[in-house]
């Protein structure tokens, strides 16, 4: 399967942590944080009901696809019609994975 076919398979699917995606009218690409249901509540009136949607939080990568802590946020809702910033035509480009890396703080050596 060639790179396009896999970008074009991804569209309107579901995003899961470590995903690499593209939003539609953001400039750049996004490394996905964390994707879960949640979101759901009451409204002012009578049977105002929000649905738990599934609520993405991304990140901005460097041009070069690099991981940057200091990079804002965005946060979008997939999979509902009752939030506006329902996106659901994100592509997923490639796939990340959380290394927990080990730092020196004393030698007794």
């Amino acid at each position: 399967m060639t790179k396009a076919e896999r970008i074009r398979q991804s569209e309107g699917k579901r995003v899961r942590k470590g995903d690499i995606i593209i939003i539609p009218g953001k400039r750049g690409s996004f490394l996905v944080e964390s994707a879960k249901m949640s979101g759901g509540g009451y409204g002012h009136g009578p049977g105002d009901i929000y649905p738990d949607a599934w609520t993405v939080r991304a990140r901005r990568l460097y041009g070069s696809g690099g991981f940057n802590p200091r990079s804002k946020i965005f946060e979008f809702t997939q999979d509902t019609n009752c939030y506006n910033n329902c996106i659901d035509n994100v592509k997923i480009i490639g796939k990340m994975e959380e290394v927990i890396t080990w730092k020196c703080v004393e030698y007794y050596g």
